[in-house]
């Protein structure tokens, strides 16, 4: 059986318990990596996780996408759960539900009474089904005595009153038409943000939330949806908003731990954030470790050593460092890991190859986006076992590469191939012409650029383009 190191967090309703707990905890935190995520960002997230974690605050690793073949390879290998998938960090409906439980239609105008003098602020009403049918607070109740004595021809009274009291044991429903507005209802994964504007335009206080089916789930009051709890995120192996997990911008961003090009949103208050010139994300993961003097789990170190392979290219990429030689050392020594130059080997063939993988699948397992003042670019980057590979692939790797255009409505859309063994690369590029005509590199046969020994997209081919691409 495979052992599981990590705590787990399964299912939309683990993530609204992390954000009810964040209400009153400053240190719950969720470690997260870039949109589609590399076996960087993958192992960035559970090593930096498991530390705040050793540190005594509550911290859950995630992802923000699915697990690339490599990814999978090495959690197998080294028995290590993935992060859980986190597809939005925006406050929704879900996380601010509170539990009140559903009332059926029998229920009388008494028993509604007794439960909100009892505490509950609004009593639902819901079929055998779950379908919800209303929702009685203490002014609906008020309205319901006050038709009651109107019906009997005393409005306004004492005697009305009376009257009204008179019928309290009445099933609550049997006046709906007399006291009840049109039902507000939220689905439980929607976001706040899209639906917040209504609540202006209605009086309740309190709202129903549903399903994606119509069951009730709970409620949620005026003053959670305008003020809702914000998920505290750490974001590693990136800084930049436009690359982050999806509903970034509605979370609370408190620290970051990177080694990229700066692009990083506004906070409103000061917060730890380190951008370093290694190779990998895992080297300075390690480097924090070590500087705590923690022992690490030999798991972990595995598949940080793992990462720090796949971003250098088994050292082999211009973005390898010193630091992190030095850290896969270590990595190394507490994975049990002794000869390190095969087992790089083994990591960045088990990331290689376009396989029977579509030509959507392709462009779009690691694209990035950069804005520049020629326009906006999209730099999608894929490994290959050899570069004769491409042949046979360059009609679908073109039409998938303009539908990625089109869909991020880029002026530039660009796919690296690079055999990292061999250390060299070939270039795709779908664009405006005025853009094409820019690119530094030369232009072959087949209708692919040169790029020679260009293998990193992040110090090699996005600076070329940029500088390439700026006006004269």
């Amino acid at each position: 059986m495979k052992q599981k190191v990590f705590r787990e967090v399964n299912g939309t309703s683990a993530w609204s318990d992390i954000l009810r707990r964040m209400t009153s905890s400053a240190e719950d935190l969720v470690v997260v990596g870039h949109r589609r995520p590399d076996l960087d960002s993958i192992a960035a997230a559970l090593g930096y996780a498991w530390l705040l974690r050793e540190g005594g605050k509550q911290a859950t690793a995630a992802r923000s996408g699915p697990l690339d073949e490599q990814s999978a390879w090495v959690l197998e290998r080294f028995r290590l759960e993935p992060p859980e998938l986190l597809a939005d960090a925006a406050p929704s409906f879900r996380t601010i539900t509170r539990e009140e439980p559903g009332q059926p239609p029998s229920i009388s105008l008494a028993e509604v009474i007794e439960r909100i003098a009892s505490g509950s602020r609004a009593v639902p009403i819901v079929e055998a089904s779950g379908r919800p049918l209303a929702l009685v607070d203490a002014r609906a109740c008020v309205h319901i005595l006050g038709h009651a004595g109107a019906r009997a021809g005393k409005p306004g009274s004492l005697d009305a009153i009376r009257e009204g009291a008179s019928r309290a044991s009445e099933p609550v429903m049997a006046s709906h038409d007399d006291w009840a507005a049109p039902l507000v209802l939220f689905g439980a994964d929607e976001r706040l943000s899209d639906r917040r504007s209504e609540i202006v335009r209605v009086d309740p206080d309190d709202f129903l939330v549903v399903d994606a089916a119509g069951r009730y789930v709970g409620l949620v009051s005026r003053s959670a949806i305008l003020a809702p709890p914000r998920m505290r995120l750490v974001l590693v192996d990136h800084n930049e908003i436009g690359q982050s997990v999806a509903g970034a911008e509605q979370a609370e961003i408190v620290e970051v731990l990177d080694h990229h090009r700066l692009g990083n949103p506004g906070t409103l208050v000061p917060i730890p954030f380190s951008v370093d010139i290694v190779g990998s994300t895992a080297t300075l993961v390690e480097e924090r470790w070590r500087h705590r003097g923690w022992k690490m789990p030999a798991p972990l170190a595995g598949g940080l050593l793992s990462a720090v392979l796949s971003d250098t290219l088994a050292f082999r990429s211009p973005t390898t460092t010193s630091r992190d030689k030095e850290a896969a050392s270590r990595l190394a020594a507490c994975a049990c890991i002794r000869d390190i130059e095969a087992f790089g080997l083994e990591v960045v063939a088990a990331g290689t190859g376009l396989g029977r993988r579509s030509g959507q699948e392709i462009v779009e397992e690691d694209f990035k986006e950069y804005d520049c003042s020629a326009g906006h670019l999209v730099v999608a980057q894929a490994e290959v076992r050899a570069l004769i590979e491409v042949d046979s692939r360059i009609a679908d790797l073109t039409e998938a590469l303009e539908r990625l255009r089109a869909n991020r409505s880029a002026s530039i859309a660009l796919l690296l191939l690079t055999d990292p063994v061999r250390g060299v690369s070939r270039l795709m590029a779908i664009g405006e012409k005025r853009l094409l005509s820019k690119l530094p590199y030369h232009r072959a046969s087949d209708g692919l650029w040169d790029v020679g020994a260009v293998v990193s997209r992040k110090t090699q081919l996005v600076p070329a383009l940029l500088s390439a691409l700026s006006p004269d």
